[in-house]
């Protein structure tokens, strides 16, 4: 709220301040402020100047409480679209995510692709975290508009979502990433700031009414901790905050001016670094049909195979990564059975070993060469070169 230029003149005088002071320790809300205001003025004996100061704050007090009661309406009929939601039907996280946003959790896990991959909602203000989300995104006609399913399934765009390399920003406490997932049409975007604390906080909206929603540089908001919080989507520039609490009146919109440093360009070394992140954010989704997923070796083609090979079982989702392959999976899987053709590094050591049998090599003899050439395929991924076989199958050899 703008307060009238005359409010700071000397014609205001020392009378009129006193009354406003009155009347804020009177008041509990905006509307009892207002109404005490004009009894003060009514029993009071002010000049034409004065009174007209007050007329042209008490309409603006009425206005600025009108503008609250629109921003609560909003959030009030979000909610009331969330309470349609079937929580029976919900999985476990759905629910969770759903408790955020109606406000009966303060907080929530969305996991990512694995176990160590996770992010924490918020439920925040109406200008952070799920609240801030909840108010902005709802409703058709709004920009970067979500529904009820797009919001309690925020994870899957982490899941089968694309980081964008062009997304990567570096901040002051951390790096800026964002998830981008074509969801029938319609592109989902969680921008993710990876904090150096290990915290993960982030916005979440649609292109929905955009016109180019990759170009809608988000803006940090602040919350009442000094933690730091999710970022806000296309916010204009900070300005002074309407009149909400007594405190606010007595402020002025110097006072309440927030500026929030820009991040910088990439370093080369935070460029190969965020490169690195990209080709982890890219490696497959392990299969449940593969057994159990070792995710700390993803990367990590060597360890990754010696871990198969202690546990015979499970896999490594992205054990490696190249340009021209991608992701690359290492499977343990199983040998030749009459159910099965047999498949992974068990099918592979079992071949290679009766090859070597059927060369002349003692069994013991087979079982090292089978181990070796398993044990080359690090090596083979780095080195070697792609091909494709009749059949169109890629190999590398």
């Amino acid at each position: 709220m703008k307060l009238p230029k005359a409010l700071n003149e000397a014609t205001a005088g020392a009378a009129l301040k006193y009354h406003l002071k009155r009347a804020l320790e009177r008041s509990h809300s905006i509307s009892e402020f207002s109404k005490q205001l004009e009894l003060s003025a009514q029993k009071s004996h002010f000049s034409n100047n004065t009174l007209k100061i007050i007329e042209e704050l008490n309409n603006s007090v009425k206005s600025t409480s009108e503008e609250i009661k629109e921003k609560a309406t909003k959030y009030e009929k979000a909610l009331q679209e969330l309470q349609k939601i079937d929580e029976s039907k919900l999985t476990k996280e759905q629910q969770q995510v759903l408790k955020v946003f109606k406000g009966e959790l303060d907080k929530g896990e969305i996991k990512g692709i694995d176990l160590n991959d996770l992010y924490i909602l918020e439920q925040g203000s109406r200008n952070v975290g799920a609240r801030k989300i909840l108010r902005k995104q709802n409703g058709e006609e709004s920009t970067g508009a979500l529904t009820n399913d797009e919001l309690i399934n925020m994870s899957e765009v982490i899941k089968n979502g694309s980081v964008l390399l062009e997304s990567f920003e570096r901040l002051k406490n951390g790096f800026r990433y964002a998830y981008e997932w074509d969801n029938n049409g319609v592109k989902l975007r969680l921008v993710v700031d990876d904090l150096n604390n290990g915290n993960k906080i982030f916005d979440f909206y649609s292109d929905r009414n955009f016109t180019d929603f990759r170009d809608a540089r988000p803006q940090p908001s602040k919350a009442k901790d000094s933690r730091p919080q999710p970022t806000t989507l296309n916010e204009p520039n900070p300005t002074p905050k309407p009149l909400n609490s007594q405190e606010d009146l007595l402020k002025t919109s110097e006072n309440l001016n927030e500026t929030t440093p820009k991040p910088t360009n990439l370093s080369p070394l935070e460029q190969a670094n965020a490169e690195k992140l990209l080709k982890e954010q890219h490696a497959t989704t392990p299969l449940k049909e593969f057994g159990t997923n070792y995710p700390e070796f993803a990367l990590k083609p060597k360890e990754a195979l010696e871990k198969l090979l202690q546990e015979k079982n499970g896999q490594v989702a992205g054990a490696a990564y190249r340009e021209d392959l991608g992701g690359i999976d290492f499977v343990w899987g199983t040998p030749k059975t009459k159910d099965s053709v047999g498949y992974g590094l068990a099918h592979i050591l079992e071949r290679r070993e009766q090859q070597a049998l059927a060369d002349g090599l003692s069994e013991a003899e087979a079982k090292e060469y089978a181990l070796n050439i398993v044990k080359s395929i690090p090596e083979v991924l780095e080195k070697g070169s792609k091909g494709t076989d009749h059949l169109g199958r890629v190999f590398v050899d």
